[in-house]
């Protein structure tokens, strides 16, 4: 890997074999970035992407193999607990040029991976929602103590 900062914003180059989430989120605890949104494009291999059942409150997963174009990867940077979390979905296409994609539970850098992450000021968390299964983004901490706004 390696990257350059711009103002509030990086630009990072991972390279041949990096592990996606776990190359952004050591990144991000190096840098110290708080939070962040990030968007990217490459190529992944070694894919497994999931589809989230909002019946079972559980990802559907597919490992899907070969080498693929990464068309778009968008997601954030959160720290439940403290600890950097990727929450990444992707876009991919393969040598027949059909599109297919999902929340990236896996991959590994095939050619590039070249992403722009924005900073925020600030951890956004995630709290825990038994109704939806998953946990998601948590403002209240946030707007609390950046915006003044006692949301209780």
């Amino acid at each position: 890997m390696y990257w350059e900062k711009c103002g509030k914003k990086y630009i990072v180059c991972l390279e041949l074999d990096e592990p996606v989430h776990e190359s952004l989120e050591t990144f991000a605890d190096e840098v110290e970035i708080p939070s962040a949104f990030l968007y990217g494009i490459g190529a992944l291999k070694k894919v497994e992407i999931g589809y989230f059942n909002t019946k079972t409150k559980e990802y559907e997963k597919e490992k899907i193999e070969g080498d693929f174009e990464l068309l778009s990867l968008m997601g954030n940077l959160t720290r439940p607990q403290g600890s950097p979390l990727a929450h990444l979905h992707v876009v991919l296409s393969g040598p027949d040029h059909k599109a297919i994609g999902g929340h990236l539970i896996y991959g590994e850098i095939a050619v590039t991976g070249e992403i722009l992450i924005q900073v925020f000021e600030g951890e956004i968390d995630r709290e825990e929602s038994s109704d939806l299964g998953f946990s998601p983004m948590s403002l209240r901490h946030y707007l609390d103590k950046f915006l003044g706004l006692d949301l209780g």
